[in-house]
C-alpha cells in the first residue's frame, strides 16, 4: 500500500510530507496535532507497546537501585497500540552512567534499535533512572535507519506500565519528520 503525499508550497523547503491516514500499523498524524503547524509539514507518529524477551546484566541488583556501571542488554517484541499483534523486533543496551549532582538521580545512557517491516530506526541519549521507575515519561532522540524512515528524526517518548510484570512493558511512542 503506498503512503499518501501532497506538494507543499514552492517557498518551503522540506518537498514531499506524508499526509493524514493509515498504511498498516503506523499512525499519521499532522505536526499541528502536536505543535502548532510548520508550513504544513506533517509528522509520522509510531505508537507501540514493547515488551522484553531476553535481558542480561553485568551484575544483578535491585533495578529500581541500580549503581554506577550497571549495564543491560535487553531484546523487545514489538506489537501495535493494542498490544496484541507482533509488528516487529527491537534490541538495546542500558548503561547506567552516573549521579545526577543536583537530585541524586540516576542518569542511564539508553541506545535501542528498532525493526519494523517498513524499516528501521535508532534512538540514543541520556534519561533519568528515576523518572523511569516512577513511570514517567521519558524521551530521547531517534533517526530513521532504513525503509520509509530513513533519514526522518525526532524523539522516542516511553513510560513503564507495570514494573512487577517480568516482560518489563512499556508504551512507546516515536515521532518523526524530515
Amino acid at each position: 500500500m503506498a503512503v499518501n503525499t501532497f506538494e507543499l508550497p514552492p517557498n518551503n523547503d522540506y518537498g514531499i510530507a506524508l499526509a493524514g491516514g493509515k498504511r498498516g500499523r503506523i499512525l499519521f498524524i499532522s505536526i499541528s496535532e502536536i505543535t502548532p503547524a510548520i508550513n504544513g509539514v506533517r509528522m509520522l507518529e509510531l505508537r507501540m507497546i514493547e515488551k522484553t524477551t531476553k535481558i542480561h546484566v553485568n551484575m544483578e541488583v535491585d533495578p529500581r537501585h541500580v549503581p554506577v556501571g550497571w549495564v543491560a542488554l535487553y531484546f523487545d517484541d514489538l506489537y501495535d497500540e493494542s498490544g496484541t499483534e507482533l509488528i516487529g523486533k527491537a534490541y538495546g543496551v542500558n548503561h547506567a552512567i552516573g549521579e545526577r549532582k543536583s537530585d541524586g538521580h540516576m542518569i542511564q545512557y539508553v541506545t535501542e534499535q528498532f525493526h519494523l517491516e517498513d524499516g528501521s530506526l535508532c534512538a540514543e541519549g541520556p534519561m533519568d533512572r528515576e523518572a523511569v521507575i516512577a513511570q514517567e515519561w521519558v524521551q530521547i532522540p531517534v533517526k530513521g535507519t532504513a525503509g520509509i524512515y530513513l533519514g526522518m528524526s525526532g524523539l522516542w517518548s516511553w513510560r513503564l506500565i507495570d514494573l512487577t510484570d517480568p516482560l518489563i512493558p512499556l508504551v512507546s511512542n516515536i515521532k518523526l519528520g524530515p
